[in-house]
């Protein structure tokens, strides 16, 4: 069973190093890790990964392996058995095969918000030859320990203190109940808040609130040099690039085709940001 984790904030002693995610996810659905706990802090998202034995782990197609990227960084199902010219139930199982390759259970918009973001690192890689994002990683007994930094900070700005403190938990994927408990209020107030967030944010729910916080973290290179209009010529640039993001998120393939049109904005391209 999955369980919530988080490294220590001084990492204690043991040694640490810088890896490339999209080569931690490479390790994750080949199936020689699986996840077994993930936490959240205020500052950081984590996973903790365990070695798993050949007789243990769940091999995936290489089409099994592209459904479960594409579904994770939220391309709508029905467009992708679309495009691969399949049933939405063939696409549906073998994302569901695909999450319990890497040690999840539930549908793709429950994931993890590092899982997310080490699938969106490697679909990066592989298909535009960018290098994504790195993350610190410790080695343990019998696996290793992901640690990135969370991306939603970058929306506070659009929200007030209450409604950031709402997405901060929204975003580590635990259930209304779990929200209203922790904030000594009514599942229908917290149910209330969210449609009010999601508006102001012009997103549909978890997933896209999700994919909008990894895109805003990918923005934040876009910052047009003296010589050049800008960009985003609105008074207000913040909430330009926020309308820009979720206006992608809602009416594209989300987060590759946002990530690969920020990228052609900025001249220097995506280079690697650490997280």
């Amino acid at each position: 069973m999955l369980t919530r984790t988080c490294l220590d904030p001084d990492l204690g002693d043991a040694p640490e190093r810088r890896e490339p995610l999209a080569k931690i996810w490479t390790r994750m659905i080949s199936g020689e890790y699986a996840i077994v706990g993930h936490g959240e802090t205020e500052s950081h998202c984590c996973l903790e990964l365990r070695r798993q034995e050949r007789q243990q782990r769940i091999l995936l197609t290489r089409e099994q392996v592209r459904i479960t990227e594409e579904v994770l960084v939220g391309r709508p199902q029905k467009s992708l058995a679309i495009d691969l010219k399949v049933s939405a139930s063939t696409v549906s199982s073998n994302a569901a095969r695909g999450l319990q390759s890497l040690g999840l259970s539930g549908c793709a918009s429950r994931a993890p918000l590092g899982v997310v973001i080490a699938a969106a690192s490697h679909r990066l890689k592989q298909r535009h030859g960018m290098p994504g994002w790195s993350a610190r990683v410790v080695e343990t007994q019998g696996g290793l320990e992901v640690r990135m930094s969370r991306p939603d900070p970058l929306l506070r700005p659009f929200l007030s203190a209450v409604e950031f403190e709402i997405v901060q938990l929204v975003l580590t994927g635990i259930s209304h109940e779990e929200i209203a408990a922790r904030r000594g209020r009514s599942e229908r107030t917290v149910a209330n808040q969210l449609h009010s967030i999601y508006a102001k944010l012009e997103v549909s729910g978890r997933f896209q609130l999700v994919h909008l916080a990894v895109a805003l973290a990918n923005s934040r290179k876009l910052q047009p040099r003296p010589s050049e209009k800008p960009v985003l010529p609105l008074l207000d640039p913040a909430r330009s690039l926020l309308k820009m993001c979720a206006s992608q998120i809602r009416f594209h393939a989300p987060l590759l085709d946002l990530l690969c049109m920020t990228a052609r904005l900025e001249p220097s391209g995506l280079s690697a940001v650490s997280l």
